[in-house]
């Protein structure tokens, strides 16, 4: 993993930018809903936009944001507090970051082997290391280990897709999310949201 230092400002700044008066308002339209919408809505939709690519932290787009707010910061008259003056907190964030493509081959009983396209088949994401590894693959359905206890409510299913495999030093293959709640009884949300998650998964997946 990779420390990549890179500036934010607080988004809270959507706040203060409400507050803020132009040199084209006038006073008595300061506080009304439609100059206060306007306001909100305008920096919230350049956040959100396309052009500031989700920003995360490998973004040219979190820069912008980042100077976008500063510059809000600066016109509601916030005194800098940074470093050297500035409105920015400098801070190291942990993240992956790929350092060449990731590639991906099955090959099957019979010597057949298929390469499949990143982007296309599969992606690669950033809950682990960099690395190679060859294994042989079982599949494991949801990747669920689930138990009841007196305290359960009554929709959360009991079950353990890990019983009678053998999983060690293979790669483990899973479906996302859980079976759906599409029978009578239903399946209990917050279980369906804990159960759900990769992460929850490959933490399940490691114990066995």
């Amino acid at each position: 993993m990779r420390l990549r230092l890179f500036r934010a400002a607080v988004l809270a700044c959507v706040l203060l930018t409400g507050a803020r008066l132009s040199a084209a308002e006038k006073v008595t339209d300061f506080r009304s809903p439609e100059a206060v919408d306007g306001r909100l809505k305008k920096d919230i939709f350049y956040l959100a936009s396309d052009e500031l690519e989700g920003r995360g932290i490998t973004t040219h787009g979190v820069d912008l944001a980042a100077d976008h707010i500063a510059a809000e910061f600066k016109k509601a008259g916030l005194k800098p507090a940074g470093k050297d003056g500035r409105y920015f907190q400098p801070f190291t964030m942990a993240g992956a970051v790929l350092e060449k493509p990731a590639a991906l081959s099955l090959r099957g009983p019979n010597g057949r082997a298929v390469e499949l396209k990143a982007g296309k088949q599969f992606e690669p994401i950033g809950l682990s290391g960099s690395g190679k590894v060859s294994a042989g693959l079982i599949f494991v359905g949801y990747g669920i280990t689930s138990k009841r206890n007196d305290k359960s409510p009554a929709d959360v299913p009991e079950i353990d897709e890990y019983a009678d495999l053998d999983v060690t030093g293979k790669a483990v293959v899973v479906l996302r999310d859980t079976f759906r709640a599409d029978a009578a009884a239903g399946i209990n949300r917050i279980w369906r949201s804990q159960n759900g998650s990769l992460t929850q998964k490959i933490t399940n997946a490691d114990k066995h």
